[in-house]
């Protein structure tokens, strides 16, 4: 998904929010201003940022913009919209996912330019194929002919990686350092036979 965006020259980034809970989760940002990466980090971590408020009740790409009268009392989300306009992003996007009681947010914008509908509409469609790939992975990550050559924790490290997750969240997750789970990672490479980790993580789930 990422490597698309880029290819569109796209500042983006992901959010995902339980519903049940309410919580949201920063999964990846990728903007290229570490001011705005800040702002929606802070705003994410307090489950308050706009496009995961909006994306809950939102089946289609939305402007953020279109809403910014909405949120004009919260000066943490004032500060944001500011800071879009500061680096150029006049128009964000938020393109929801609804996965099996998630919503996934990919945040997208591009530099003093809109993105038209069309192009919105793909991206959505790239963004929930690809969501619901890894929602199959995890439930059945391994295809049986390769699984038996991976540890547990190669196979769990994969999954994380399968996620967007970064190898120090892995890490901390699995209290390891962060060089033993690039080394798991260079290991299940090595075993199945993949050029690099996109490549190992596709093998492990087609067997091929």
């Amino acid at each position: 998904i990422f490597q698309i965006f880029d290819l569109f020259g796209l500042d983006h980034g992901c959010l995902q929010t339980n519903e049940q809970k309410s919580a949201a989760v920063t999964e990846l940002w990728r903007f290229k201003s570490s001011e705005v990466t800040a702002e929606c980090q802070a705003l994410a971590d307090a489950g308050k940022h706009p496009a995961i408020l909006l994306a809950k009740n939102e089946q289609f790409p939305f402007d953020l913009f279109d809403f910014e009268e909405k949120f004009t009392t919260d000066l943490d989300i004032g500060a944001l919209f500011s800071s879009f306009r500061a680096n150029n992003l006049t128009h964000v996007y938020g393109i929801p996912v609804h996965s099996r009681g998630e919503v996934f947010v990919f945040v997208i914008g591009r530099l003093g330019k809109t993105i038209d509908t069309v192009e919105l509409l793909t991206f959505q469609s790239i963004c929930a194929n690809a969501i619901n790939k890894i929602a199959h992975f995890e439930l059945s990550p391994f295809d049986a002919k390769k699984s038996h050559l991976l540890s547990k924790r190669e196979r769990v490290v994969l999954i994380g990686v399968a996620r967007g997750e970064t190898y120090s969240r892995i890490a901390d997750g699995l209290r390891f350092s962060e060089v033993t789970v690039k080394a798991l990672v260079e290991s299940s490479m090595v075993k199945l036979g993949g050029r690099n980790i996109s490549h190992t993580i596709l093998l492990a789930i087609i067997g091929k």
